[in-house]
């Protein structure tokens, strides 16, 4: 078998724009969007969800009149608020913060449920036919390649098998076709809390999912095919099973993300580690590798060597990102203004 000499590191930007004149409805939210898209098309306006909106409503100190609130303004840095809800539930001697915590809990455990939401319908409607993600996924064909993504759908991996092709995770038994490592976790893998897990009143799912931010238990990771994505939706993970299922997925929590959480993280993160030790050329598409994201940076930093050459398809950014984290590796510029995804396909593969 030949060796794995390039390694994509896919962001959110290229599930965003992965075919060409998508819709608003077709194209999954980017960050500092993530509220707004859930807003503008109903789900966060959901009776499990309401808790959570009143919650953002009164962080940003937004008048909570339903009538009175555009959605464009729940465009915030989620990395950076979450961050700061997350330390809120961390245990405090002040006795007035207690019903504080318990809400940060309550919204945080919420927002898991809610980003599995959000991203499964994005991946039940999404379309391999005409995808980038398929061009990119044919290209394996000719040289081998791992995948990075810090994405929770699984249009790449929907993409694979439209190919013809297989894909694995870390933590699959049979690790057969295109490795990828899913750094922020993914909707396809849960955390089984078992059914002797004191998860609150039957039907409760705000005190149901408050344990979800504190639980670092894993009885089992049970892996969703595409068809049991397209059935189990939210309240099925958290109210209709007979044990509470936490979807394996971080959410953007800045520098708090603990990924200590869940195995499965730290699998990902040494199977990324393995994947960029020996490669040739990486290629970043759709993500601006932010600073907060420290680990990510850090893993950057110490394993692509100097030799190593960078192509980088992230729309303006892709000049800042080659200086700030790669400022000694050969550059592969794609003759593209501001080059994207598309570019990358159209031009490189």
């Amino acid at each position: 078998m030949d060796r794995i000499s390039k390694c994509y590191l896919i962001g959110a930007g290229a599930s965003h724009g992965h075919s060409p004149d998508l819709s608003s409805e077709e194209a999954p939210p980017m960050r500092c969007g993530l509220f707004v898209d859930g807003y503008s098309n109903g789900l966060l306006r959901e009776s499990q969800f309401e808790f959570l909106l009143e919650y953002i409503l009164e962080e940003l100190d937004i008048p909570e009149d339903p009538d009175a609130i555009e959605a464009d303004q729940l465009c915030f840095d989620e990395e950076e608020f979450f961050n700061e809800i997350y330390q809120k539930t961390i245990p405090s001697s002040d006795a007035d913060s207690a019903t504080t915590d318990l809400d940060a809990s309550r919204a945080i455990g919420s927002s898991f449920y809610y980003f599995y939401e959000l991203f499964r319908r994005y991946s039940n409607i999404f379309s391999p036919q005409g995808s980038y993600y398929t061009d990119l996924a044919l290209h394996n064909y000719d040289t081998r390649f791992g995948v990075i993504s810090l994405n929770y759908d699984v249009m790449l991996e929907k993409s694979i098998c439209y190919t013809g092709q297989q894909y694995h995770y870390p933590s699959d038994q049979h690790q057969n076709g295109i490795p990828i490592a899913k750094l922020h976790g993914t909707i396809n893998l849960l955390n089984d809390f078992g059914a002797g897990y004191n998860t609150g009143n039957e039907g409760d799912f705000l005190n149901r999912v408050r344990h979800i931010v504190s639980n670092t238990e894993l009885r089992r990771n049970i892996p969703l095919n595409f068809e049991q994505l397209h059935e189990i939706d939210y309240e099925d993970l958290a109210l209709n099973f007979d044990s509470l299922h936490e979807p394996a997925l971080m959410p953007p929590l800045g520098s708090a993300k603990d990924y200590r959480k869940n195995i499965i993280y730290s699998e990902n993160w040494k199977a990324a580690e393995q994947l960029l030790e020996d490669i040739e050329e990486l290629v970043v598409i759709g993500t601006s590798i932010a600073d907060d994201d420290m680990l990510l940076v850090d893993l950057l930093e110490s394993t692509i060597d100097s030799d190593v050459t960078v192509t980088i398809a992230a729309g303006g950014n892709s000049d800042e990102i080659r200086n700030r984290v790669f400022p000694n590796n050969q550059y592969e510029p794609i003759d593209a203004e501001g080059p994207y995804f598309s570019d990358y396909v159209n031009r490189r593969l």
